[in-house]
């Protein structure tokens, strides 16, 4: 039954990763998720109903349109097999999560996929997204009926951190929407985990750019978005949060 289950969230990572990233790809194009036929980005052929078939699609077509014969962007792969291994991960948590907190946690999960897709994709936390997801989030805190306040503490904290670095910079270290971001990082995770997910984002992130940097792929007049960091940091503090504030905190 378990084993059946991990089976069953991985497929369902895979189917929705790949709507996921048809959402952010057509909300950055100004067009509607719900309406319209997914199509070739080359050739503009619509899709059959096989080659929509998530990781099957790509495999059997080889990585290419069958049309045209133009590679397929590796993005809707890199998406579906990331939320497929996210709902894994979630469900292999070692903190033994209900059936109310695992669907929570997958909500979670989902949600900040699609701001991490749509910074790293594009740099860019449109307000559209983030603030009604800050919303519902401040909403479920305040509600829960559990104890509101750390997590409005946590909130304060990821949402200043950012805030105050954008008004110093005037928006060249980070983008105004990474503060929204940080404040609803903060209800989600509350308080001191949310600590861990900025040190574990900024040391993360700091590495990565020193690679970046060495391989000549980005340079020092280059920001890397903060969503791409921020995100995995979060998901690992919500996977593995109790192990490492219990060994950060004395």
């Amino acid at each position: 039954m378990e084993l059946a289950l991990g089976v069953l969230l991985g497929l369902l990572g895979l189917a929705l990763g790949s709507f996921l990233l048809t959402v952010v790809d057509r909300h950055h194009a100004g067009r509607s998720w719900v309406k319209g036929r997914s199509q070739c980005e080359h050739c503009k052929r619509q899709l059959t109903w096989w080659e929509l078939v998530p990781l099957m699609g790509f495999i059997i077509l080889r990585g290419r349109c069958q049309s045209c014969n133009k590679r397929i962007a590796g993005w809707h792969l890199v998406a579906e097999l990331l939320l497929a291994g996210f709902f894994i991960a979630v469900y292999l948590a070692p903190f033994a999560l209900g059936q109310t907190a695992l669907v929570a946690h997958l909500i979670i999960v989902s949600a900040l996929f699609v701001l991490f897709l749509y910074d790293v994709k594009y740099g860019e936390l449109p307000d559209q997204l983030t603030v009604p997801m800050l919303v519902l989030a401040l909403g479920w805190v305040v509600f829960s009926g559990g104890d509101w306040v750390p997590a409005l503490a946590a909130a304060a904290l990821g949402g200043g951190f950012f805030l105050v670095q954008w008004l110093i910079s005037g928006g060249t270290w980070v983008g105004s929407g990474d503060s929204r971001l940080g404040a609803l990082i903060g209800l989600l995770v509350g308080w001191p985990y949310i600590i861990a997910v900025l040190f574990i984002a900024y040391v993360g992130g700091s590495l990565i750019a020193l690679v970046l940097l060495a391989l000549k792929i980005k340079s020092v007049k280059d920001r890397l978005p903060m969503g791409a960091f921020l995100v995995p940091a979060t998901l690992l503090v919500l996977w593995l949060g109790p192990w490492i504030v219990a060994r950060a905190l004395p």
